[in-house]
């Protein structure tokens, strides 16, 4: 099978997914060194949260080509530029890029790879070490700033966050076969009618037909499943606020408790 191009965005999809635990790790991408003019921007900074890991923060770039990575590589200003606020530094790439003996050894290795399937993966084929004698214990304001912008530009707003719920509640009705509660409504309302016009027949015991016409029509009532349709209604209604009113309607005009 031919296997299809990594590209950046996959491979920072993956590092999101691998630091996607926010009790303990908090990311932001595309960080500069400083905010206003900046040299450099880093792909992606990670804290690690916990007090006993000593909040070590850890400095990840992206590469996707071998022309790119050998560009980082032969120019060492570009990274080294964060090593003063960062405790670690790591490259994560697609693994078929690499040549680990042109990797500096105190960097962490982050490999992206493809199964035959086409499906990508990441794994930690080396951990970075410390930069520094022992992790930093304090950061620039600057740095401080530039990772805090980088940090709210990637924050949905509460527009945002109230669209997203919709259209997960929403989907999930869908799923549920339950999304076009307007259209069951009008058929129920429709078989309701029929019953109600069955049961005003019924109580004609005279004319053409008599008995064995109402018999016949009490059979057709029976085949309307009523009990089946007052089940989906209490159903229905349990699980839409939004048509409540009529749903109950619908039952109280059925001779039923919706409480029951």
């Amino acid at each position: 099978m031919e296997t299809k191009k990594i590209t950046a965005s996959d491979v920072r999809i993956l590092l999101r997914e691998r630091f996607d635990d926010h009790r303990r790790y908090a990311y932001a991408e595309e960080v500069q060194e400083q905010t206003g003019i900046a040299r450099r921007r880093l792909d992606m900074v990670v804290v690690d949260c916990f007090k006993s890991n000593g909040y070590a923060i850890e400095g990840i770039e992206v590469k996707i080509s071998k022309a790119d990575l050998r560009k980082e590589l032969e120019d060492s200003s570009k990274h080294c530029l964060f090593y003063e606020h960062l405790d670690y530094y790591s490259l994560a790439a697609p693994s078929s890029i690499v040549d680990e003996s042109l990797i500096p050894k105190h960097w962490g290795l982050y490999y992206v790879e493809q199964s035959e399937g086409g499906e990508l993966s990441m794994r930690c084929r080396r951990k970075p070490l410390s930069l520094h004698d022992e992790l930093i214990k304090t950061v620039d304001k600057a740095f401080i700033a530039s990772l805090f912008r980088a940090m709210w530009k990637t924050m949905p707003s509460d527009t945002q966050l109230d669209a997203a719920h919709k259209e997960g509640y929403e989907s999930g009705l869908k799923d549920a076969g339950v999304y076009d509660y307007k259209a069951r409504i009008e058929r129920l309302e429709r078989d309701l009618e029929a019953h109600r016009e069955l049961r005003n027949r019924l109580n004609i015991w005279g004319g053409a037909g008599g008995i064995e016409d109402a018999i016949k029509e009490f059979e057709a009532f029976r085949a309307l499943n009523l009990s089946t349709l007052i089940r989906e209604l209490k159903w229905m209604l349990n699980r839409n606020k939004e048509t409540s009113k009529e749903i109950r309607g619908i039952i109280k005009l059925l001779g039923c408790d919706s409480d029951d």
